[in-house]
């Protein structure tokens, strides 16, 4: 009976994975033909499910480090919104709209390597305090000094980035990569598990991040 009913349990999760998968690839071609269409809301719809797709890239990137990793971070919002002010300082400079988001994105991983050494080294709650403070170190930096533009933020030229429809393709890109990152090197059926075998409900690389950081883990307590 225990064998039956494991074997029971591994088709119905299977099956489950495959309506999962198969929603996914449906959602993804309607996502990909919407902006296609001609309808009277549509720069609306567009401009909708483009801060979306940016939440749910922002969302899935928190997840790998707070929900598989059980590292409970408050401090995501500073690195995104450094890219994001380092990808329109690029464009300012000249520099062309996508190669200036790919410099940012290089630039701010080389920031945040060292920070993040330091706040792993924390115990329990220090963790999170320490990603808090992170946050708002960044936030008194760019509001407080005029040469970063402070509150009023930055002014960019006519870009890629001015068209709603690139923003949409761009957003939808990232959210789509931050995906297939969870599908492949975190879920415990990934592509990774078939030459991984773990042995938990994690995934190959979720495993090494929550055993090499399990004494931070215990942050994930604090609310």
């Amino acid at each position: 009976m225990p064998i039956e009913n494991e074997k029971m349990a591994m088709r119905n999760n299977g099956q489950i994975n495959q309506r999962t998968y198969l929603t996914i690839m449906v959602l993804g071609m309607i996502a990909l033909g919407l902006p296609l269409l001609r309808f009277p809301t549509r720069e609306y719809i567009l401009s909708v499910l483009t801060f979306v797709f940016i939440y749910k890239a922002l969302g899935q990137s928190w997840n790998i480090l707070g929900g598989f990793a059980k590292q409970f971070s408050l401090g995501h919002a500073a690195f995104f919104g450094l890219g994001a002010f380092l990808t329109a300082f690029g464009c300012q400079l000249g520099a062309p709209a996508l190669l200036s988001l790919v410099i940012a994105g290089i630039l701010v991983a080389l920031v945040s390597y060292p920070l993040g050494r330091i706040c792993f080294a924390a115990k329990g709650p220090y963790f999170t305090i320490i990603t808090l403070a992170l946050a708002e170190i960044f936030r008194i930096i760019f509001l407080w000094r005029p040469e970063l533009s402070g509150s009023e933020g930055l002014t960019l030229p006519v870009n890629f980035f001015s068209k709603n429809i690139n923003m949409y393709y761009l957003a939808l890109t990232m959210a789509a990569g931050f995906i297939l990152i969870v599908i492949m090197f975190l879920l415990p059926n990934g592509l990774l598990s078939l030459v991984y075998k773990t042995g938990t409900q994690m995934g190959p690389l979720a495993v090494r991040i929550s055993r090499k950081e399990k004494t931070a883990g215990s942050s994930s307590r604090v609310v």
